[in-house]
């Protein structure tokens, strides 16, 4: 329905849904892992071992119940059946063993396979197969699995290998192609140490690794970017810190050819001098957006958060800034058109001076364009931040407003003329459950504390206007700033921003020309606010020229014929 409002003589036409709570059944328990085979079979289990696993009719009666040992990690469904994945013993020094089980629809156990290793991710193709990455200390494995327990390949997944310093390999996958082909992304960080021990530096790579379905061999292995994602530096008489903690981009889903990753993560940079006495403090999260194609072409998205800042005046330089940790995102969702959903927060709020001053977190809704890696639309939850985003079939993607409440919108951003509102606090949305229109599973909890799974009817939704665009708070062009502090010594932040995906090279020139540094060499960065450290140790005191190249960043991976390029007068000053 739709309700006048008049607010400073302003007009509004605000769409205001009505409420709906029809439950059709309820299973009580505490469920962990739940999954639904193409027979519409619903498999539940708490995941603590020993357990029961339970099988449920959409009626939701039980047609079965087995016990499970050991320790469940991850609940499969397939054409018919279902398959557990369970933590293993060392079966040797260095490895573990985890294992798949396969039950079948009445529940008898039909095969177990081990996999000599850690399972750190599975997935089940359409005709049944189990895929697994399989960490092992050694090397790590693709496995695949027939419906009927037999090896299909078992291939050795290539390992991210750098000349200097020390290595930590970060798999993420499989992910199955509609065409059956599978892939994997590796975020490996390579970190590597000065002689004299002062100095140290992280650089973290994404790879893109995808395999024949039917033999296992790779098939095209590559380095979708690197970034510096960590370095330290301690002299006499200043030191710099920079700290990232680089997005996992581990939640990822496939929109119409592409793979679709999200993560958060956060930015530390601390600078201190001896003389002058002054610090620099700033803390900010931020959060990614990655879309790679069958050919490893990529692009990326970058949100950095603002939030709250404290400044403090009498001296430009100790200045602190930070936003609390209130940008991130949380969740992602892909409509069976390709439409992709994230689902987050994001800080707001004026700045404060004690640092004891609250901002606010809101939700944040957004319809997110993974071929133009661009924001389509947002919807702002006020106070609410945002833990997933689901599609319903039929009913657009649902979004949780408050502990019992439900909302919809449809691809256009419009709101649902119907919120579905429950008894108990709402605990999690078993998503792996969803499939017919007008029905939702909910797991909640009973102000006693107990939990059960509860099935809803959901009556066709008509939807309002279509949402206010917020826009993005993304660099609409490129820019370099004036470097901070300035005049400087022996350190300077500069800080630029990019208007999409760049190859970026920053060099310093003194005042007859001369190359005298090279912050940045070719390097691909994201869009958005960006900032690197320029050292001027080793220099005079005197006038020096910063130049930078920004050139896009093409689809093919390579850099644009069209480029951005300014260049900023700097004062070191000993």
């Amino acid at each position: 329905m739709y309700r006048l409002l008049i607010l400073a003589g302003l007009t509004l036409l605000i769409f205001s849904p009505s409420q709906s709570q029809t439950e059709l059944w309820r299973v009580n328990g505490r469920f962990v892992y739940a999954a639904r085979d193409a027979a519409s079979n619903i498999y539940l289990c708490r995941g603590i071992a020993p357990d029961t696993l339970r099988c449920l009719r959409t009626s939701g009666t039980t047609r079965w119940t087995t016990l499970i040992d050991p320790l469940l990690v991850g609940l499969y469904a397939g054409a018919s059946g279902v398959y557990s994945v369970h933590g293993g013993v060392f079966y040797s020094s260095i490895n573990a063993n985890d294992s798949i089980i396969y039950r079948d629809t009445l529940g008898t156990k039909r095969w177990t396979y081990r996999l000599g290793g850690t399972a750190v991710g599975t997935a089940v193709d359409a005709e049944g197969n189990v895929v697994v990455v399989v960490r092992r200390l050694l090397n790590s494995q693709l496995v695949k699995v027939s419906s009927g327990g037999l090896l299909k390949f078992r291939s050795d997944i290539p390992v991210a290998a750098f000349r200097t310093g020390e290595v930590e390999q970060g798999y993420i996958g499989p992910f199955i192609e509609p065409n059956g082909r599978i892939w994997i992304l590796n975020q490996a960080v390579q970190y590597s140490f000065s002689a004299d021990g002062l100095s140290q530096k992280s650089v973290g790579h994404m790879y893109f690794y995808k395999f024949d379905n039917l033999s296992g061999a790779p098939i095209l292995q590559k380095r979708l970017f690197r970034e510096t994602v960590g370095y330290s530096k301690e002299r006499a008489t200043s030191s710099s810190y920079f700290e990232s903690s680089w997005p996992y981009l581990d939640k990822c889903k496939f929109s119409n050819g592409r793979l679709v990753c999200i993560g958060t993560g956060f930015t530390r940079i601390s600078k201190s001098r001896v003389t002058p006495p002054g610090e620099l403090n700033d803390t900010y999260t931020d959060w990614r957006v990655l879309t790679v194609d069958a050919k490893g072409r990529n692009r990326r998205f970058r949100h950095r958060g603002d939030g709250l800042y404290i400044d403090y005046a009498y001296d430009p330089y100790n200045t602190s800034r930070y936003d609390n940790d209130m940008n991130a995102v949380f969740d992602i969702e892909v409509d069976a058109t390709g439409v992709v959903y994230l689902a987050g927060a994001i800080g707001s709020g004026g700045p404060v001076y004690d640092g004891n001053g609250l901002i606010e977190q809101d939700g944040l809704l957004m319809r997110f364009n993974a071929e133009k890696t661009r924001p389509e639309w947002t919807v702002d939850q006020a106070l609410n931040p945002l833990e997933g985003a689901y599609v319903v079939p039929g009913s657009g993607v649902m979004i949780k407003t408050s502990a019992t409440t439900l909302a919809f919108y449809d691809a256009t951003g419009g709101m649902g003329s119907t919120t579905l509102t429950v008894a108990d606090n709402i605990v999690r949305v078993p998503r792996e459950l969803f499939r017919e229109a007008g029905e939702i599973y909910l797991i909640n909890q009973r102000p006693s504390g107990g939990e059960y799974l509860a099935k809803y009817a959901l009556a066709p939704l008509s939807f309002g206007p279509s949402a206010f665009y917020r826009g993005s708070a993304e660099a609409r062009s490129y820019v370099l700033h004036q470097n901070y502090p300035n005049p400087f010594n022996p350190t300077t932040a500069v800080a630029f921003a990019l208007a999409a995906p760049s190859i970026v090279t920053i060099k310093v020139y003194d005042s007859l020309g001369r190359l005298v540094s090279t912050i940045a060499d070719s390097e691909e960065m994201f869009e958005g606010d960006q900032e690197v450290e320029f050292d001027g140790s080793t220099l005079a005191s005197g006038i020096y020229f910063c130049r930078i190249l920004a050139m896009p960043l093409m689809d093919d991976g390579s850099a644009g014929t069209a480029g951005f390029t300014a260049v900023r007068k700097m004062l070191l000053m000993r």
